[in-house]
């Protein structure tokens, strides 16, 4: 864990909880809007992700999450830059991705932005949903960083009479590969 600006509701319910593939659960403080930024431990290495997992709680919370955005950086991502993405829907997610590439392109945005153009392109929408609260993202073309910023937008309330108050999240799988890789030989022509 890099840092988390989304607050705790008690101990029992902190940030670390979305590591842990169990029952436990993160319940924030703030109810959208929350960063959870996570930096690979080992230095001098990236990572190649190929997957993203969540998993909001099904039962007994009130505020399970419904979307959020996933930043995938080489170097730590500016919250600055990515107050741009603040209350972000699906539809304005798909607007602004196809806005990007249809103008610049991403590659001419890493050319005039440098690393801070992972601030300015998120990596994925996410949403959950379903009777399982679960979604998966599979990156296609795999994406390799050392810092991977969770951007909880907002929350489904379970009480419909009521606002939510926080976002409950149960947890974050990242899935991918550190190191070299191998692959078949070949031969020359």
């Amino acid at each position: 864990m890099y840092y988390a600006d989304g607050g705790e509701f008690n101990a029992a319910h902190s940030v670390e909880n979305v590591l842990k593939n169990d029952t436990s659960v993160y319940c924030s403080r703030r109810s959208t809007n929350i960063n959870i930024c996570l930096k690979l431990s080992q230095p001098h290495l990236t990572f190649v992700l190929t997957q993203f997992k969540a998993k909001a709680p099904t039962t007994g919370f009130t505020a399970p999450c419904k979307e959020g955005l996933i930043f995938i950086s080489h170097e730590p991502i500016q919250l600055e830059k990515t107050s741009l993405f603040d209350n972000m829907t699906r539809q304005m997610y798909d607007e602004y991705m196809a806005t990007v590439q249809h103008q610049s392109g991403f590659s001419q945005m890493y050319q005039s932005h440098g690393s801070d153009a992972d601030s300015l392109i998120p990596a994925a929408f996410f949403q959950l949903g379903g009777p399982d609260e679960t979604c998966t993202v599979d990156f296609s073309p795999n994406r390799s960083g050392r810092y991977v910023l969770i951007k909880l937008l907002r929350s489904r309330c379970t009480n419909s009479l009521q606002r939510p108050e926080n976002i409950d999240l149960q947890y974050l799988g990242l899935i991918g590969f550190t190191g070299a890789r191998s692959f078949a030989s070949g031969g020359l022509l």
